[in-house]
């Protein structure tokens, strides 16, 4: 099956209507109203590059899914310089409100939770019964409506040299809050799943892995559009390119293994590992060594 980013948000959506039918079911919302789904867009911010780029494409995408019957809710945080401005989605179905509460204070435990109670108790059509995606485990821990929470992985707990002592305690409290004011989670992929379930109590049946999707503007290119990049940056027909920093839980050293066996199987590949411009390597131990264990290096730059 090909995954791509219609096929990735239209499971998120799917699960959000399940969990609405399943509270429906337990007496905690109302079959004859039409849904209302909350996503929380506040950590689309400059200081979570990657959870921002999820929330984005998926506020983006969710929309031309919506059913005649569905209404989506995006709260953000205008308080924030660096933060998304989503306006340009508002329609009849997509409602923008503002959310000035950041996600790492006290506040926001008793701010959202009367923001999603307002927004429940609404006179405007559609407004009844919400489901409430938060996208980060520092949020409200009653929010008093239906909760879908994404996951994204347990670094701190399964990689604890990367972090304090004090951050894995934090990480671990804040993660288990999260859990129990969730009805059903997403992560992002089976590991994830599996890491889950491994370190922490909640039931299977209430986690549903659901791959990430790449960018649309990630798309195969026209020839002569590959072939201006491949002589811009001296790059052969056939190579490895990786793209991300360089910490212990991204498992660079496996890449550079696979690429030895690539290498000895007489595949004609090369590694580009460089940092993407405007970034800084990170100042983790480099996988070199490893790569010059593998007679490789001479190829890699």
């Amino acid at each position: 099956m090909v995954i791509n980013d219609f096929n990735v948000r239209g499971y998120v959506l799917m699960l959000l209507r399940q969990t609405y039918n399943v509270n429906v079911e337990m007496g905690c919302g109302q079959s004859d109203v039409n849904r209302c789904y909350i996503l929380d867009a506040r950590t689309a911010t400059a200081h979570f590059p990657g959870i921002g780029r999820y929330v984005c494409n998926l506020a983006q995408a969710l929309p031309p899914q919506l059913a005649d019957d569905e209404r989506l809710v995006i709260l953000c945080n205008p308080s924030d310089p660096t933060a998304w401005n989503p306006s340009a989605l508002a329609s009849p179905q997509v409602e923008i409100v503002p959310a000035p509460v950041s996600s790492f204070t006290l506040r926001q435990q008793w701010a959202i939770p009367r923001l999603l109670h307002q927004l429940a108790q609404s006179p405007i059509p559609n407004r009844q019964s919400p489901i409430f995606h938060s996208t980060y485990y520092l949020m409200p821990y009653r929010p008093g409506v239906p909760t879908l929470l994404t996951v994204y992985d347990l670094i701190a707990l399964l990689h604890p040299q990367t972090v304090s002592l004090r951050a894995r305690l934090f990480f671990r409290v804040a993660t288990r809050l999260a859990l129990a004011a969730a009805d059903r989670v997403i992560t992002i992929s089976a590991s994830a799943r599996d890491d889950l379930l491994a370190h922490s109590p909640i039931p299977a049946e209430r986690v549903t892995p659901i791959p990430l999707a790449a960018d649309p503007r990630f798309r195969p290119q026209p020839a002569d559009e590959i072939v201006r990049v491949q002589a811009k940056y001296s790059l052969p027909d056939r190579y490895i390119f990786y793209l991300g920093i360089n910490k212990p839980h991204k498992n660079l050293p496996r890449l550079i293994e696979a690429y030895a066996y690539l290498r000895n199987t007489q595949y004609s590949t090369r590694p580009s590992s460089s940092p993407a411009p405007g970034t800084t390597a990170t100042p983790n131990p480099a996988p070199w060594p490893r790569l010059w264990a593998t007679r490789c290096a001479s190829s890699a730059r």
